[in-house]
């Protein structure tokens, strides 16, 4: 294979809390990045869903990245509606059809909700009629594996990649 190619599934940038202020975090900085190293596109989040409001921060990836779409694939950082922080289900699914994404990060953790049926079943019901996509990390599972059970479980029909 003389020309693989790459697609990123993890590719962030934004300035986020704690981070060293020499990083690289600019969206210019990530696309010179994959140039770099071949990457010919990217699943993109911007950091600061996990850490600012993710919905304003979710519009706010689709207009910055906007000319690049045919090499960046927005990633939404979602989370339960219940607290009104967030659209309904329902609300939401219809709002990543309209915008073309394909996928999201859930941060329980980071967030501040349990991985509990009772909270996120009818979020995780509208990800599975769509099949989307759903990132997460074991950090935000609490490290616990049994945790990542029921996270993959409510996610049963939905591609997950912690």
């Amino acid at each position: 294979m003389s020309n693989p190619t790459f697609f990123d599934c993890w590719a962030s940038y934004g300035p986020r809390p704690g981070k060293d202020p020499d990083a690289r975090w600019t969206l210019a900085e990530l696309l010179e990045d994959m140039g770099l190293y071949g990457i010919r596109a990217a699943l993109v989040r911007h950091e600061q869903g996990l850490h600012y409001d993710a919905m304003f921060t979710n519009r706010r990836l689709l207009a910055e990245i906007a000319s690049q779409r045919e090499r960046l694939h927005p990633c939404w950082t979602v989370m339960p509606h219940q607290t009104g922080e967030f659209p309904e289900p329902e609300s939401l699914g219809r709002q990543l059809g309209e915008a073309g994404v394909g996928a999201v990060l859930m941060a329980p953790q980071a967030h501040g909700y349990p991985v509990h049926g009772d909270v996120l079943s009818p979020l995780c019901e509208m990800l599975n009629e769509r099949q989307v996509l759903v990132l997460a990390t074991l950090g935000d599972l609490a490290n616990d594996y049994g945790t990542a059970v029921t996270f993959c479980r409510l996610l049963r029909d939905c591609p997950v990649v912690l």
